[in-house]
């Protein structure tokens, strides 16, 4: 890979990521950049995940030792996502290539315009109103839609998540912001591993990205 390119990829990555880390969205940065110097689609999707997934990782840590995640509901739907970004992403590989950029391609300036008009909808957590067996309901729903779409897509998936959860949970937007964290994070890795064992990483273009 040439040198130029993975200048231009650790630049992408770091924007991506510190957009990330704030409001969600990262990967409509990250994505993009990899398919820009040629990737194929599903070489770029995985490429992605690598990063993101290291990202991710020490979001979650920040999120979590600063207490704003909800364990319990957290658990349950990274456990959920983790399971339907696998069957997400065994999609995502077994389409041709020149298919996948092309969806990819659609549904990136939707995604773009959902993170631009997404305000945060809570204040305050509120969730002590919602009985435990609902809790548990919605986080696996919210585990498992919010799961398979970071294993067939995953720009955005933080920013759904947060959605999700101040709206179905009545959770505050830090709370929602550090358990979608935890969710990403089963997701990412699920995703991750498929990609891994398909072969279609390019570890001399990631590694240096993730780091």
């Amino acid at each position: 890979m040439p040198l130029h390119y993975t200048i231009f990829i650790c630049v992408a990555v770091f924007l991506g990521g510190f957009f990330d880390s704030i409001a969600g969205g990262g990967g409509l940065i990250t994505l993009p950049a990899y398919l820009f110097i040629g990737l194929p689609a599903d070489v770029a999707f995985v490429c992605n995940k690598f990063g993101a997934g290291c990202g991710t990782t020490f979001s979650a840590i920040n999120f979590f030792r600063s207490g704003a995640v909800k364990i319990k509901v957290a658990a349950f739907s990274g456990i959920f996502a983790f399971c339907a970004s696998q069957i997400g992403t065994r999609l995502v590989l077994s389409i041709n290539p020149i298919i996948l950029k092309t969806v990819i391609f659609i549904l990136l300036p939707v995604v773009g315009i959902l993170v631009l008009v997404k305000r945060d909808l809570g204040n305050v957590d509120a969730s002590g109103s919602i009985s435990k067996k609902k809790k548990i309901f919605f986080a696996i729903i919210i585990g498992v839609c919010v799961g398979f779409y970071d294993g067939v897509f995953g720009p955005g998936t933080g920013t759904l998540a947060i959605i999700a959860y101040t709206a179905l949970m009545k959770f505050d937007a830090k709370t929602a912001a550090g358990s979608s964290k935890i969710l990403n994070l089963f997701s990412n890795y699920s995703s991750l591993i498929l990609g891994i064992l398909s072969g279609k990483i390019i570890y001399s273009l990631v590694i240096p990205a993730a780091i």
